[in-house]
């Protein structure tokens, strides 16, 4: 298998041994984030990918044989996952733009297994943060781009604020 983002988006390439191309695993509008692991024997391989939204990071189980793809992982947020060497369970550190991460054992049907630490959004309480509003700013270029913007308590398109911009260009 071999990650390439050739038509500009990041996907997975079957080879032969030999180095003979075997074809797409992956394609679309989207892209592979991580291969977390190949069940060689079961015939198929373990990615996080952002397929289902930009905003959002799954774990999906992909059929080497014909490319067919099942999300593993439900709901909003991200998910960082380590899979297990029996590709029984994983271990993802969840996390949304409303809630801190948390950190779960789960198995391949998204089922709790075990809670490893539990959000504590009480933490932020004390910060008096609002929820964050997604924004989408059109570049001089015409790309636009997608930034997260949040806004302090009370308010008022009337003052102006100070700023703090973090800026990731991956």
């Amino acid at each position: 298998l071999w990650l390439s983002e050739r038509d500009g988006y990041r996907h997975l390439y079957r080879f032969a041994r030999s180095g003979e191309p075997l074809g797409r695993l992956t394609s679309g509008e989207w892209q592979v984030k991580e291969v977390v692991g190949v069940d060689e024997p079961n015939g198929f391989v373990y990615v996080t990918s952002d397929r289902d939204g930009k905003l959002e990071t799954h774990l999906y189980r992909i059929a080497l044989a014909d490319g067919a793809m099942q999300r593993i992982t439900q709901g909003r947020g991200t998910h960082d996952v380590s899979m297990s060497k029996d590709f029984r369970s994983f271990l993802t550190k969840w996390s949304s733009a409303e809630t801190p991460p948390s950190t779960f054992l789960r198995d391949l049907d998204d089922n709790e297994l075990r809670v490893v630490a539990r959000s504590r959004p009480q933490l932020l309480e004390p910060y008096d943060l609002r929820t964050p509003r997604f924004v989408e700013v059109p570049a001089r270029d015409g790309f636009v781009m997608r930034g997260m913007l949040i806004e302090p308590n009370g308010f008022d398109p009337a003052v102006k604020y100070p700023v703090v911009q973090f800026t990731y260009s991956g």
